[in-house]
């Protein structure tokens, strides 16, 4: 269970850093991201979205990404078909827009579905709700 819990961390800080190549270590390529206002699909269209998302929250000159992940209360089940399935709260700390320089906390649950490819642990679904 620990390297699935690794996939959220390895999430967040690749986020963080603005290294979404990290994120080929975490999602399965056909990996399905879906959210209140949009579905992606693949691991390209992933990482195009959240690019752009980020885009709006990093200081232009650093690319330095003013915010964290705070992973709390992952509960994960393992089906034991090499598949599993887990939640976990997201707070996004400081996640507002670079010109509105005041900390934002943004709190998510990300439901994710797991499986093992080629002996590895992959994301292949996530849902994302508001809390």
């Amino acid at each position: 269970m620990e390297a699935i819990r690794q996939l959220r961390r390895r999430y967040a800080f690749s986020m963080e850093a603005g290294r979404l190549e990290g994120l080929d270590d975490v999602f399965a390529p056909h990996a399905q991201v879906i959210a209140s206002t949009t579905t992606m699909s693949g691991l390209p269209a992933i990482k195009v979205s959240l690019e752009a998302g980020c885009s709006e929250l990093e200081a232009p000159a650093s690319r330095q990404r003013p915010f964290a992940h705070a992973l709390v209360r992952h509960d994960i089940h393992l089906a034991g078909d090499g598949t599993a399935s887990g939640r976990c709260y997201v707070m996004d700390l400081g996640a507002g827009p670079i010109s509105e320089p005041e900390t934002a906390i943004c709190l998510k649950a990300f439901r994710d579905e797991y499986r093992r490819i080629d002996g590895k642990w992959r994301i292949t679904q996530t849902v994302i709700e508001p809390v």
